[in-house]
């Protein structure tokens, strides 16, 4: 990432159903250009275009909390999940008191919907629903304190920071 959290290199690698896949790509602040690899289908380009530097899954999570977390902001960037652009909109809300393993913290929620990836399934391309996440943010610290989302069947899930260790 460079000094806005915002990526300029991506890699990565995984298996999905026994097929290796992984791409690699440089982002700019007008899109994404690489490579995309799947096991069994060769190599494919990566060259999205886009009005502003995407962001990529990983990045967003170090970017949004850098952001002015006034009630009512609302935030929108291109999305690289590795192989498409999805277009990320966030929305600030209301600062709260929030109950995690770390003690009681106020924090600031700020509502995430991910949309516009095709989603590619029997060959046909359709929209996909869209992905909502809400991030739980610290207004002094900026510590990302809880991740929420509806994942498939396992429903609602949440992820809590446990702990932190400050440098020194």
């Amino acid at each position: 990432v460079n000094e806005d959290f915002e990526p300029t290199r991506l890699t990565w690698r995984a298996e999905v159903r026994g097929k290796a896949r992984g791409a690699r790509a440089r982002i700019g602040s007008r899109g994404v250009r690489g490579t995309y690899r799947r096991a069994g289908a060769g190599s494919s380009r990566i060259d999205h275009r886009s009005a502003a530097q995407p962001l990529d899954s990983v990045s967003a999570y170090a970017w949004l909390p850098r952001q002015d977390l006034t009630p009512g902001r609302r935030f929108e960037r291109p999305l690289f999940d590795g192989r498409r652009l999805s277009n990320l909109v966030a929305t600030v809300g209301q600062p709260r008191t929030l109950h995690t393993p770390m003690g009681t913290r106020e924090a600031i929620p700020v509502h995430v919907t991910i949309t516009g990836s095709p989603m590619v399934k029997d060959g046909a391309t359709r929209p996909r629903k869209p992905r909502r996440l809400t991030l739980w943010i610290g207004p002094e610290d900026r510590v990302l304190y809880r991740v929420e989302s509806r994942w498939g069947a396992l429903g609602r899930v949440t992820a809590d920071l446990v702990g932190a260790r400050r440098p020194g």
